[in-house]
Parts: structure tokens; C-alpha cells; sequence
């Protein structure tokens, strides 16, 4: 072949593209990919009329007269692909045209001839390049997931679909058209077999089609020996039973036109065999859910995330079972008994999820066990010393694991139906796994039909009805996170069902009905459960409203993955912050404690996912510490009136002499750590009726008593009678300098960041204030124990540290400082800001470790030293303070003893 490069490819259909000659179009098109003059001459002779070219290792281009797509069906059944190793079949009626790559078994869309230089790189093995392989596990199932939205699309626009009856109709076919198509694609179905005979035996128009696919999915439905197949056709009834109840309910087939003919052909020149059911699950959700089909597979959970959950909840337990026998001083035949047994135990483990959606957890964790399972029929294998791979048998009392050992209830019914096809669907896979291991599997057909997979609401449903707990049992999953604010009227009345009795449950996120169910579920048993949830719940006030009700009944944290971002690898990853909590009745097992998927082994696990007691950190008005009080910055409730830029404030300070004697200085949280400035006009102090002589003032005012005026909250329209205050107001110019803490700072950084301001600035209700705090202050809150405080025991905003003054500053245990630790505290606050100075650099540098200057950072080191030295030897300890886990246990000690001290 004559070497061509990449943009000769696509310049040459690009040309082609734009000068179709119908008579030679074959010709042309292989000759665009530099083939000889030579074997283009040959090609011409081979195929005179021009209609089908045939070039042995390339392509096979054919022009028909009608539906392309229908031609590609019945082509990619031909022998001569094969024989005439052919790589690219491409189709056309020299109107659209669609193709085939053979090797990796990828259908290009269909598409007008014209346009076909846009898809050149499908093209590229004809010019001898490879296309890139595409990173993401997921291609196959988006492109699955895309084909049947365009195919659900056409059909509700053609048939009108809009009611419930209607779409559980629509749902319910699509649901059988994805068995069909994996069936035909996995040795269920004769190969193609469903799709060849849509093609075949319908009309090009589709009007014939709903009236064709009944008559199959009540074929489907029927068993060998009953009578009513004899009444169909031999293409059809030469389908097979399936059973499971997939077909069982008799419901209308939306009706055909050309166009959704076409699309149902086309999904079904995919190569179905290559889908996930754990990824295509979520997808196809979105298929159904046009608000959700912009970010397709958004919410898949990756298996490298289901796997976080899974593993140290039950599967590492089994592999470690399995270890320890092939390990043992044990002899041949007590060993194939020891597996032998483990194998019996595989067969009965029970695993529920709760919140299932289309099975994405079931789906893997059966997929593990029966991989598991294989892994032990190896060694029994192999201990025997017996080659015959049919001695083993299938399905014995040793083995056999089902998707019936499967439960889960969900919400949205389609997702349920999805969930139970795509476990069908992984089954399948596995028994194919397992016959190419051992040479032999359980039948697929008839389905087996569990039952197992409930649509419901989780929440006003007894999980024992559904999974009776009994036996070895888990409870998995990734229940819906959704803060307070983000609930409906529905899930707020749910909330209240399970919640009513806990503390402030309306703060809650709805994710907790979730964790307090599995451990009234676990409760007195042996059972346990691990679930995924955003990190809120170990955090902050949720801790103290949650927890003490699930630990209080026996019950401990057994394994825990602190704070990780949660992606999948679905087309537009989706990412949150979130936690994995694993429960159990409590244990003389190991608990693991995961951090960056470093595993350390720890006497206990708090609720705050730290190593250390279980107790819960209360929030107080009151400082448990004897710090000076914290106090809310201002909030002017104002519209921005009486908030002003550098521009705005300069012309007040240039021109008005009698609105300058106001202006201050006004610090919110972005200002304070990014060195920005703005500025706003105090007028708490002065008489209203005296500011309103002022023009300039009065503009300002009036616009401020309309703003509170037109407000929806009475408090804030009553306030309007006093336009010149805050509507909240801590600052007064009698009040001394202040210590200003931004109540949200981003967890990058080592410090969190404060700083004194003078009595000319007024913070904003984004920062706190200690007003007239001691220069020591600084240094006490300055230093890493203070930031593990708060990222341990504080709330978050996504990753962001979220300060409470009630959870953070009034509840950080301090040891008895002496005069002389003072003096040392002080000495230390003196030299950060001396130091801060000096750099000119803000507190968003100033604040990171890596980022502030050698002398800054010696500063904090020696801070961070002393710090380790007070707590050391105010909580007893003989070993210095090493880790962050060392600090939370004594900080959880001292935190104990201050708040018995101060009586609460």
C-alpha cells in the first residue's frame, strides 16, 4: 500500500466527500486510503457494475438501493468477511452510508454520504494506522446508552407517550429490547438472531414492526411444549423460552415508523456482548430520564469505588479464608474439604442494598464472589491433581453461586427492572467465564425468577420482608446524599418517619434514614453493613445528632475511609467529597482505618472517622476553654448600599466631607485572606434624621429601605425604619482590635487563617471576631493541633473548613498554660506577625506551609513543636506526639476532662 498520511486521509474524503460520482463511488472510496494503481485497476474488473468492491484485507464497500442499515445486518453474517479478511464493511445508498470495523467490532453511526470525512479516523486502519484506544471502560456502553435515547425518543414522539401507564409500557420494552440485543450478542440468541429478523420479516416503513416484536416477546414467554408456539412462524417461534418474567406481563408494543425501524436495527449492529452491566445500568437510566441524558452515566459508582466498600466489608475476609487453607499445615484431601466448605459458605452469603438504583454494587459484588469462587474450584483442581475440568461439576452443594443471593429495594421502578436484567445480564458473562475454565456451566435459559429486587421506597419498607436476616448477611450501597436544603416535601415526611426521635434530624442529610435503618437492622445480629455517604455526617453537628443512635446499640465502626473525592469513569465524571463507613455489632476484630487507601489498623474508630473514643464533641455557647468570647462579624442586609469599592470610596472621601468621617474599612473572608479591600459607611452611631441632610447619604438610605422593604422576611422589612444600621452589628468604634477568622477556608492550607484588625475596620459576617483578644491568641489557634480540631470536629462546605464557634473555638481543649507558656504563646504570635510582614505575601500563602517563607515556616515548626510539648504533658503520655492520630487521642482525652470540669 502506498504510504499516506493521517491528513491525507481526511482530505481525500473531505474531496470525496464534496464530488460523489454514483458509478465509481466504491472505487473511489478505497482509492482515498492510497491503495495502487495497480490493485485499483484489478478491483475495477472484479466488480464491473461498481456496486460492491472487494479489496482482500481492507474494505468492502457496498452500494444497495435501500436501507443501509438492513444490509449491514445481513452482510456482517457473510462468509467472505472472513475469507477475504475483510476489516472495514462499509454501506451505503449513496444518500447515508453506515460501516463496520471488524476487528474491534464497532459500528460506525449512521450518517449522510456527505458527511462521512467527519468520521474519518473509523476509517484509518484502511491507510494501515490504528485509532488511538479510547481510555474509558465505558465507550461501548455510551454508545449503547446514546443509540437507545435516540431509539426511546422517536418512539414517545411518534406514539405520544406521556402517561404512567404508557411510559411503564415504554420502560418495560426497553428493558426486553436490551435482553434481546446482549442474548443475540452472547450465545443466549442465535447469533443476530433477534435483529435479523426485525430486518427480514418487517416492513421497511416499521408499520408492521410493534405487531412483529409482540409476537416475539410472547414467543419468548412461552415454554417448549406449550401449545400456543406452534401457532408462529418457524423464524419466530425458533426463539427460545426465557422465562424470568422479563415477558410475562402483556403490554402494548409502541408503534414503528421508518425512522424508529431504522434506530432499533441500528442499536442492534452494536456489539452487545462488549457492555458492563454495572456501567450500562446507569446509563440506560438516562435513556429514560431526559433530564438526566446531558450528563450520561453521571452517577455510575466505578468498580474501583464499589470495590472501597466491598472489599474490607466481606470479600478480603473471604480471600483471606482461602489463603489461610492453601496455607495450612493441612494435607491434600483436608484442604479440598476446608474449600470445599468455603465454597458452601460462598453459595449462601446474602448481600442487600437498600438503595440500589440499577444494581451497580449487586452487580459487582456477585461478580467478585463467583470470580472468588473460580479462584477456589482452582485449587480444589489442583489439590486433586485431576485434569478433567468436568469433575468438579457446576451448581453442587459445595458451589454454586446465584443472583438469588441478591436483594435490594428501589425507588424508581424502571431502575429496578434494570437492575434485575443487568444481574441476568453478569450471570450470563460469568457462566461463559466459568465455561471456558471448566468446561462446563449452568444453562441460562429458562431465567431464574427471585423475586428479590423490590420497587418501593426503602424508607416505609421492612428490610427483613425483603432480605431476612439471617445467616451471613450485608448490607451495601450508595443511598441518596442530599443535604437539608435539597429535600423534597417527600423526603423531608420520610426524614421525619425514621428520624422524628434524633436531635435536630431536620439538619440531617437524607443519606442518614439510610445508616439508621442498617443499624437497627444489624442490630443483636451478625450481620453488617458498609455504606458510602458525603463527609458531613462525620462532621460538624450531624456527628452529635447521628451517632450516639447507632453506636448506643452494640454497635461499632468496624472499617472507615476518611474523606476521598468520589468520581466514576462514566463520560462526565461526577465528583463529591465523600466517606465510607463499614458497621458491626461490636468485635474483637480488627478495625481498619483508610486514608488515602493507607490502611492502618486501630483500637477504635470515632464517629469523627478518627483513631480514638467514641465521643461526641457538643457544640457550646459557652467557652469550655476560658477564651474571650467569639463573636458574628456584621451582616448589613443592605442590597450593597452601604458597601463600597475603591472608587466608590475615594469619591465619598474626596468630595464629602461630612460622609468621609464614616468610612471604614470592611473585611470579609475573601479580603482577609486574599489581601483584597473594600470598604462601607458606619452608621450605627449617628441619628438618622441628621445622615438624611446629606444627599449622598440619603440616595444610599432610601435604597436600602426599599431593598429591607420588598424583603420577604417581616424582621428584615421591619428593620427598614432603621436603614443607616446593620442588620446585625458586633462592631462599635469604643471596641478594641480584633482577631478576625474566616468561618469557611479552604483545607489546603496547613493554618487556618486569622489575623488583628484595628478598631477602623468592621468585619462582615463572613469572618468571626474575638474583639479585644490577647496578642496570644493568635499563636494558641495558629499551630496544627488547632487546624486537626477543626477538620476533625468542625463542618465542611464541599472540602472547605467551615469554622463554628460553638464547635471549634468554644470546645478546643486547651491544656493549663502556665505564666510561662504565655509569655512563650505571645512571643510566638509576635514573631508570625513580624514575619508576615516582612514577606508582604497574603494569608493564602502565608498560611500554606510549602508556600510561606523559610524564616515563617521555622516559626510555625518550632509552634507546632510546643504545641506537641504542651499536650504531651498535659495528657500523661511518655512517648512524644508522632501522628495526627497520637494528637486526636489526647485532644479527645482533654476534651473529655474540660468539659466534665466545666459541669456540662
Amino acid at each position: 500500500m502506498a504510504k499516506i498520511t493521517y491528513t491525507e486521509v481526511q482530505d481525500n474524503l473531505k474531496t470525496l466527500s464534496e464530488n460523489i460520482t454514483p458509478q465509481t463511488y466504491a472505487f473511489d472510496f478505497v482509492q482515498a486510503f492510497g491503495i495502487p494503481k495497480a490493485t485499483l485497476t484489478k478491483l475495477k474488473k472484479t466488480s464491473p457494475d461498481g456496486r460492491e468492491v472487494i479489496h482482500k484485507g481492507g474494505a468492502m464497500v457496498r452500494v444497495v438501493d435501500g436501507d443501509p442499515i438492513d444490509a449491514l445486518v445481513r452482510l456482517k453474517n457473510e462468509k467472505s468477511l472472513k475469507t477475504n479478511r475483510i476489516r472495514i464493511l462499509m454501506v451505503t445508498n449513496l444518500e447515508t452510508a453506515i460501516a463496520f470495523d471488524t476487528k474491534v467490532n464497532e459500528t460506525m453511526p449512521t450518517l449522510p454520504l456527505e458527511n462521512l470525512h467527519e468520521e474519518f479516523e473509523f476509517f484509518l486502519p484502511l491507510a494501515g494506522m490504528e485509532r488511538a484506544s479510547l481510555a474509558s471502560e465505558s465507550v461501548a456502553d455510551a454508545k449503547a446508552a446514546e443509540k437507545m435515547a435516540k431509539l426511546f425518543d422517536i418512539l414517545k414522539a411518534y406514539n405520544g407517550t406521556s402517561t404512567d401507564e404508557e411510559l411503564h409500557a415504554m420502560n418495560v420494552f426497553l428493558a426486553r429490547l436490551l435482553f434481546c440485543f446482549f442474548a443475540e450478542d452472547t450465545g443466549i440468541f442465535g447469533k443476530n438472531q433477534f435483529t435479523q429478523l426485525t430486518a427480514d420479516v418487517t416492513q421497511k416503513d416499521g408499520s408492521d414492526m410493534h405487531s412483529i416484536l409482540a409476537e416475539v416477546f410472547s414467543i419468548l414467554d412461552l415454554a417448549p411444549h406449550e401449545p400456543g408456539r406452534d401457532n408462529h412462524s418457524n423464524l419466530i417461534k425458533s426463539l427460545p423460552y426465557v422465562n424470568g418474567g422479563l415477558f410475562a406481563e402483556s403490554l402494548p408494543v409502541p408503534k414503528f415508523n421508518l425512522r424508529a425501524r431504522s434506530a432499533l436495527i441500528e442499536c442492534g449492529a452494536l456489539d452487545w456482548s462488549k457492555i458492563n452491566p454495572d456501567i450500562f445500568g446507569s446509563m440506560i437510566q438516562a435513556v429514560v430520564d431526559v433530564k438526566q441524558r446531558a450528563n450520561m452515566g453521571m452517577h455510575y459508582t466505578s468498580v474501583e469505588n464499589i470495590m472501597k466498600v466491598i472489599s474490607p466489608l466481606f470479600l478480603e475476609k473471604l480471600h483471606d479464608a482461602h489463603q489461610k487453607v492453601l496455607e495450612s499445615g493441612f494435607n491434600a484431601a483436608r484442604k479440598v474439604t476446608e474449600l470445599k466448605a468455603l465454597c458452601s459458605r460462598l453459595s449462601k452469603i446474602k448481600i442487600g442494598d437498600m438503595a440500589c438504583g440499577s444494581g451497580n454494587f449487586l452487580i459487582i459484588a456477585y461478580r467478585e464472589l463467583r470470580l472468588l469462587e473460580m479462584e477456589i474450584l482452582k485449587s480444589i483442581r489442583e489439590l486433586e491433581g485431576n485434569s478433567n475440568q468436568m469433575a468438579l461439576g457446576f451448581g453442587s452443594p459445595q458451589c454454586g453461586i446465584s443472583v438469588g443471593q441478591f436483594y435490594g429495594i428501589e425507588l424508581d421502578e424502571f431502575c429496578c427492572q434494570i437492575a434485575e436484567l443487568s444481574l441476568w445480564l453478569v450471570e450470563h458473562q460469568m457462566n461463559q467465564q466459568f465455561n471456558e475454565e471448566f468446561g462446563s456451566s449452568e444453562a441460562v435459559l429458562p431465567l431464574k425468577s427471585y423475586n428479590n429486587l423490590h420497587a418501593g421506597n426503602a424508607l416505609r419498607i421492612d428490610w427483613n420482608s425483603v432480605m431476612p436476616n439471617e445467616g451471613e448477611v450485608y448490607i451495601v450501597g450508595n443511598p441518596p446524599f442530599l443535604g437539608s436544603s435539597m429535600q423534597s416535601k417527600e423526603q423531608k415526611e420520610d426524614m421525619k418517619h425514621i428520624l422524628s426521635k434524633l436531635p435536630k434530624y431536620k439538619k440531617l442529610d437524607f443519606v442518614t434514614c439510610w445508616f439508621y435503618l442498617a443499624g437497627q437492622y444489624i442490630r443483636n445480629t451478625s450481620a453488617e453493613f458498609a455504606l458510602v455517604s458525603t463527609n458531613s455526617i462525620c462532621q460538624g453537628s450531624q456527628t452529635g445528632s447521628l451517632w450516639p443512635s447507632i453506636l448506643q446499640n452494640n454497635i461499632e465502626i468496624s472499617f472507615a475511609h476518611t474523606s476521598f473525592k468520589w468520581t466514576n469513569n462514566a463520560k462526565n465524571k461526577a465528583a463529591v467529597i465523600c466517606v465510607i463507613v463499614g458497621l458491626r455489632t461490636l468485635s474483637s476484630e480488627d478495625k481498619l482505618l483508610i486514608t488515602e487507601n493507607i490502611v492502618s489498623v486501630v483500637k477504635n474508630i470515632s464517629p469523627y472517622l478518627a483513631n480514638s473514643e467514641s465521643i461526641i464533641v457538643d457544640g457550646s455557647w459557652k467557652a469550655l476553654n476560658s477564651f474571650p468570647m467569639i463573636e458574628y462579624g456584621n451582616k448589613p442586609t443592605d442590597g450593597g448600599n452601604l458597601i463600597l469599592n475603591d472608587d466608590e470610596r475615594n469619591e465619598i472621601f474626596n468630595n464629602e466631607p461630612f460622609a468621609k468621617r464614616f468610612l471604614r474599612e470592611y473585611i470579609g473572608s475573601a479580603e482577609l485572606i486574599n489581601g483584597k479591600r473594600r470598604w462601607c459607611l458606619w452608621l450605627h452611631e449617628t441619628d438618622l434624621e441628621q445622615l438624611e441632610k446629606n444627599i449622598v447619604i440619603k440616595a444610599r438610605l432610601d435604597k436600602v429601605r426599599k431593598m429591607r422593604l420588598d424583603s420577604t422576611k417581616a424582621a428584615t422589612r421591619d428593620f427598614a425604619k432603621e436603614p443607616n444600621k446593620f442588620e446585625f452589628a458586633s462592631y462599635s468604634s469604643k471596641r478594641g482590635t480584633g482577631l478576625f477568622i474566616p468561618r469557611v477556608s479552604s483545607e489546603t492550607r496547613n493554618y487556618i487563617p486569622m489575623d488583628f484588625r484595628g478598631n477602623d475596620t468592621v468585619a462582615s459576617d463572613s469572618n468571626f471576631v474575638v474583639y479585644d483578644a490577647p496578642r496570644y491568641l493568635l499563636a494558641l489557634l495558629s499551630n496544627k493541633m488547632h487546624t486537626l480540631w477543626v477538620a476533625t470536629v468542625g463542618g465542611r462546605l464541599k472540602t472547605d473548613y467551615r469554622y463554628s464557634n460553638t464547635l471549634c473555638y468554644n470546645t478546643f481543649p486547651v491544656p493549663d498554660l502556665a505564666n510561662s507558656d504565655i509569655d512563650k504563646l505571645e512571643a510566638f504570635a509576635n514573631q508570625i506577625i513580624r514575619e508576615r510582614i516582612m514577606s508582604g505575601d497574603t494569608l493564602a500563602t502565608l498560611c500554606v506551609r510549602s508556600k510561606m517563607p523559610a524564616s515563617l515556616l521555622k516559626v510555625h515548626s518550632e509552634l507546632d513543636a510546643f504545641m506537641d510539648s504542651l499536650y504531651q504533658k498535659a495528657s500523661g503520655r511518655s512517648k512524644p506526639l508522632e501522628t495526627d492520630a497520637d494528637r486526636l487521642e489526647v485532644l479527645f482525652k482533654l476534651y473529655t476532662e474540660m468539659k466534665a470540669k466545666a459541669g456540662k
